[in-house]
């Protein structure tokens, strides 16, 4: 399991704006089904499942590619969708270097 604490993220124009999500609806809406590209790489995130745990959420996903990954994020109140996409590509980008 990860966890990805909140840091500076670029702008980006997303589903909501780069907006915090509080719901679990708003998280799987904002990143099932999203394209993401790593490098010359392209990337499918399926949402697998959601739990809260108190203030916390944590969102099953596996990123269909050349290979398949799957891991778990951790999101606490004041994440966006922009950390979250920035964690699922470094969890990307770190397993496929475990592969090569």
């Amino acid at each position: 399991m990860n966890d990805f604490f909140p840091s500076a993220a670029p702008a980006r124009a997303d589903v909501v704006n780069g907006a915090r999500c509080a719901d679990p609806h708003e998280w799987f809406t904002a990143l099932d089904q999203r394209a993401i590209s790593i490098g010359a790489e392209r990337w499918l995130l399926r949402v697998v499942g959601i739990y809260e745990d108190g203030l916390d959420v944590w969102i099953q996903l596996e990123a269909l590619g050349e290979r398949l990954h799957e891991f778990i994020l951790c999101v606490h109140p004041g994440m966006t969708i922009v950390h979250a996409v920035l964690a699922a590509e470094r969890l990307i980008r770190d397993a496929g270097r475990r592969f090569r």
